[in-house]
C-alpha cells in the first residue's frame, strides 16, 4: 500500500474520530500512541490501549479500530477472506517471528504517525484528555 493511501485512510479516520464522543480522548491517543510504541513495541501498546477501555466507554477500541481500517490490507487476519480484527493484530503481534514482528511495527507505526499528523490539523481546537 502507498504512502498515498495510508495517508488518506488515516484522514479518513481522524474524520471519524472527530465526529466521536470522546474525541479528547481519541486526539489524546492519536498524539501519544506513536511515542508509546518506540518505547514499548506494537503488542504492549495493544494491550494498553485496550486496558483504557472501561465499562462501556471504548475509546480505546474505537481507536485501534481506524488503526486497522488505515492499515486495511497489512493488517492480520483470522482466515483468508475475513476482515481484520483487533483480536487478530494482537494475536499477530504476540506470535509472530522477530522479522516479521518489526515489519508488523513498522507498518503501524507509520499509520498512527499520519494518524497523528492529521489530529493534529482536523482537531487543533479539542483540547487533549488529561485522564492518563
Amino acid at each position: 500500500m502507498s504512502q498515498r493511501e495510508i495517508a488518506l485512510r488515516a484522514h479518513e479516520a481522524v474524520l471519524a474520530m472527530r465526529d466521536h464522543d470522546d474525541k479528547a480522548k481519541l486526539k489524546t491517543l492519536c498524539m501519544k500512541m506513536p511515542g508509546l510504541m518506540c518505547q514499548s513495541g506494537l503488542a504492549q501498546t495493544i494491550v494498553f490501549i485496550r486496558s483504557r477501555d472501561r465499562n462501556d466507554v471504548k475509546h480505546g477500541t474505537f481507536y485501534l479500530k481506524q488503526l486497522i481500517h488505515v492499515l486495511a490490507d497489512k493488517a492480520p487476519r483470522e482466515r483468508p477472506g475475513a476482515k481484520p480484527t483487533i483480536e487478530a493484530l494482537q494475536h499477530d503481534a504476540l506470535s509472530l517471528g522477530v522479522l516479521e514482528y518489526i515489519a508488523l511495527t513498522a507498518e503501524v507505526q507509520r499509520a498512527m504517525e499520519w494518524m497523528r499528523r492529521f489530529a493534529q490539523i482536523e482537531m487543533q481546537k479539542i483540547q487533549e484528555s488529561e485522564d492518563n
